[in-house]
Order: structure tokens, then sequence, then C-alpha cells
């Protein structure tokens, strides 16, 4: 059997916002060639990753179960991931939507863009086996976004720029 590398985890991640913001495949593997040169994963991994990206939670948004002020918050998140994915991203699932409502609930000060990134991961990170959060949670529950005094908090667990670069692209 030959052996398989592990993609990086800043790749996993780039991989996985582009996917959300429907940039086909072909488009994923350009974008990657252009960020990590010759270190770009190639077309066939990109395919193995996103089949794994939970292809069945596509139902589509239920708007009329939405509360108005929750398709506020969705609204201006969808917009600013409109914008940043040049059009392509419009319709969020079911899914998407849910994990977008709890993110802006729970890290308001959170830029919308960043908010959509913040739930993909955690949507993403749901479907593995074992899911393991802590990053995630020790990220919005220091918020290093808000001032320096968080933000040193926050490197003495992890890296901020580290953390920013792997998730925020």
């Amino acid at each position: 059997m030959a052996n398989r590398i592990k993609t990086p985890a800043l790749q996993l991640n780039y991989i996985m916002i582009l996917h959300s913001q429907n940039f086909s495949v072909n488009q994923i593997v350009d974008k990657l060639k252009e960020e990590f040169g010759s270190e770009a994963r190639t077309k066939r991994v990109v395919q193995r990753m996103i089949q794994g990206m939970g292809a069945k939670h596509q139902t589509q948004w239920q708007r009329h179960r939405t509360k108005g002020e929750d398709c506020a918050l969705i609204a201006d998140a969808m917009g600013a991931v409109w914008m940043r994915s040049g059009g392509k991203k419009t319709e969020p699932t079911q899914e998407e939507v849910e994990w977008l409502i709890w993110i802006c609930k729970r890290v308001p000060t959170l830029p919308p863009y960043y908010q959509w990134v913040m739930a993909t991961m955690y949507r993403i990170e749901s479907l593995k086996p074992q899911p393991e959060y802590a990053r995630y949670e020790s990220f919005l529950n220091l918020k290093p976004w808000e001032s320096n005094e968080n933000m040193m908090a926050y490197n003495q667990i992890y890296n901020f720029n580290e953390f920013f670069n792997d998730h925020f692209r």
C-alpha cells in the first residue's frame, strides 16, 4: 500500500472554505496552485476531500422557518460571502444557516465573513467521527480579534497568527 501524505491543515481549511463558497473542483485546484505552488494538492485529492464534506447535507434553506432577526444575521454574513466568492455563493443550505446563526449569536463582534468561516469550520468538524472543537472554542471564547489583551491570552494557548492564516485565508 502506498504511503499517503496528509494534507496540511492550511490547505484543508482553504479547500473547505472555497468548497463552501461553491467553487468548482477545478477552480479550487487552480487557487491551491496560486497559493501553494508545487505543494498544492491534486484534483483527485481535492475531489476525495470534498466527497467527505457532507454533500448529503444540502437541504435548501427553509426561510419561512427562520426568525426575522436571524434572517438579518444571515443576510450580513451572506453578503460578505457573496462579495468574497465573487458571486459564486448565493444560497446557503439549511445546515449552513443553522451553524451560521449559532456562530453569529455566539460571537456577534466577529466580522460577518469570518462568522461564515467559523460556521463552516464547525460544520465540517461536526461531520468527523470524533470532532475536536477545542481550538475553535478557545478562539471564540477568548475573542482575540477584539483586543491586544485578548490576543495575548489566546497566544498563551495557540498562536493567533497561525490560527488566522490557517482558517481565514
